[in-house]
């Protein structure tokens, strides 16, 4: 083999190698960021189900309209799926809401009590907007928990969950996300935008 012959061997073997590390690079970021995880469980294999999704918000014309989605949709693992069916199109205006009725499940044999508590996150910072919006959680059995996202984005914590659930192995709650109806303090978020959707944590409980 020629010195020529041998440059370009030796060029062709750095253009594959390059390209195969940047394919690499790629599929790992590609695996990173192809949706997200809206269950986070510490300590025990669980599941996250959407039974069903209710939402009000603008229509095609440009009224407020209400629209349910009752099939099932597993958010167990990673997902494009938004929770509460937000999207880049949607136009938050007063009166608009987003309500998801979820059910959390240990797969586990044992009925070991467990938590979990809540997180709204935004795709940005939090702006004008979204520390307006309400989020009303209602766990089974227990009274509605109201939080304005001004107070914060994570609801509950590991150390004050939002409910512990005791001799069973799944447990329903209801997230509904809404702008209130109040003019007086629409004003400065008239030419703001967000989205959101929701993280679930859960976790073993030591009684």
């Amino acid at each position: 083999m020629t010195k020529k012959q041998k440059t370009i061997v030796s060029a062709v073997a750095a253009i594959v190698l390059v390209a195969a590390v940047a394919l690499t690079l790629i599929l790992l970021l590609g695996g990173r960021t192809g949706g997200t995880l809206h269950l986070e469980s510490r300590g025990l294999d669980f599941t996250l189900t959407r039974e069903s999704l209710t939402t009000h918000d603008l229509d095609e014309s440009g009224k407020l309209a209400s629209a349910t989605n009752d099939k099932k949709t597993d958010f167990t693992a990673s997902t494009k799926e938004n929770v509460f069916g937000v999207t880049g199109n949607t136009v938050i205006v007063p009166g608009s809401r987003f309500s998801a009725d979820l059910v959390i499940a240990n797969k586990s044999e044992n009925t070991q009590p467990f938590s979990y508590w809540l997180e709204i996150r935004l795709s940005g910072e939090i702006n004008e907007l979204a520390r307006q919006l309400k989020v009303t959680v209602t766990p089974e059995g227990l009274a509605p928990q109201t939080f304005s996202l001004s107070e914060g984005l994570v609801l509950g914590g590991e150390r004050n969950p939002l409910a512990i659930v005791r001799g069973k192995q799944s447990s329903s709650f209801t997230v509904k996300v809404e702008f209130p109806e109040d003019q007086l303090i629409n004003d400065g978020a008239q030419k703001e935008t967000v989205l959101f959707d929701l993280i679930v944590y859960a976790a073993a409980y030591a009684e």
